[in-house]
């Protein structure tokens, strides 16, 4: 089962990073914090973990923490710290709609149900290159992620679509939007229901 938070190591060994993924999780690997602050979606990690002094941090917060074995037993409670504000803004969608609560919720609902299957929908274009068609998904989601309230998918959209424009999207690219993505359709979802 693939987990949706998105992880930096810096490696020493390299045997975090094969633990996190071996349990599901999404990494990036790096060698020093010069590499993950030069990461173009640095502001899409959820969590830097350094294997050289044991800790992990949550990104954009001064929450540090130690790790000890097994990982996992120390990396769960540090990731459930993780606030869904990080990612969406109920007040910014209201904000957006004349603080109708009615239509934010429905929108959450049309979202998910319309976008829930994105991400499979997304890996056969990228394996047929069909690259016009996975640029207008993005613009599309661009346009309505502001009202699901999400200011990082805007943002993340945005990037994408610079990247398009100038013929410059890689794979990593488009994985990354899936994998970020996964938390939108959960936040949906949950709020939706």
């Amino acid at each position: 089962m693939v987990k949706d938070y998105i992880l930096a190591v810096i490696i020493d060994r390299g045997n975090y990073a094969q633990q996190l993924e071996n349990l599901g999780y999404i990494v990036y690997r790096f060698n020093n914090n010069d590499s993950v602050k030069a990461f173009l979606y640095h502001d899409y990690l959820d969590v830097i973990i350094n294997e050289v002094t044991k800790t992990a941090i949550i990104t954009n917060t001064f929450l540090s923490f130690i790790l000890t074995e097994p990982l996992e037993d120390t990396l769960t409670p540090i990731l459930e710290q993780i606030p869904d504000e990080r990612d969406f803004s109920e007040q910014l969608a209201l904000s957006m709609l004349d603080n109708n609560h009615h239509i934010y919720y429905n929108i959450l609902r049309r979202y998910y149900n319309e976008y829930n299957n994105l991400e499979i929908v997304l890996k056969e274009l990228v394996q047929k290159k069909a690259y016009p068609i996975i640029k207008d998904y993005i613009h599309k989601i661009k346009g309505i992620s502001l009202n699901i309230g999400s200011q990082k998918l805007y943002g993340l959209a945005r990037l994408l679509e610079k990247k398009f424009k100038s013929k410059q999207v890689t794979n990593e690219d488009i994985n990354m939007f899936i994998q970020y993505h996964r938390r939108i359709i959960k936040y949906c979802k949950q709020q939706g229901d």
